[in-house]
């Protein structure tokens, strides 16, 4: 009996981990120069944007990244990001 409710335990724990949502699941991106521009955010309540997405630096927040969004409690921007706004070309930073 104790070993049914050991494996039920751990697949519950398993499946939990399966659906539990990254941080990068919450952001769009585009790579621009080898940097990562965040182009659109899914997530509500208190955001913070990545560093890295998906292994690249983010470099630049799109312009209207949270345009039209509800829910936003506040936003943290790491220091990766030298850039705000619509910007094809990173390199001319």
């Amino acid at each position: 009996m104790k070993r049914i409710l050991l494996i039920a335990a751990l697949l519950a724990l398993l499946c939990g981990a399966a659906f539990a949502a990254t941080p990068d699941e919450f952001f769009e991106y585009q790579l621009i120069d080898g940097g990562a521009q965040i182009t659109r955010c899914t997530a509500v309540g208190d955001v913070s944007v990545p560093s890295t997405i998906y292994g690249y630096e983010v470099k630049s927040l799109a312009r209207e990244l949270f345009r039209g969004k509800n829910g936003i409690m506040s936003v943290t921007i790491p220091s990766t990001v030298i850039y705000f706004g619509d910007n094809d070309n990173m390199n001319d930073l």
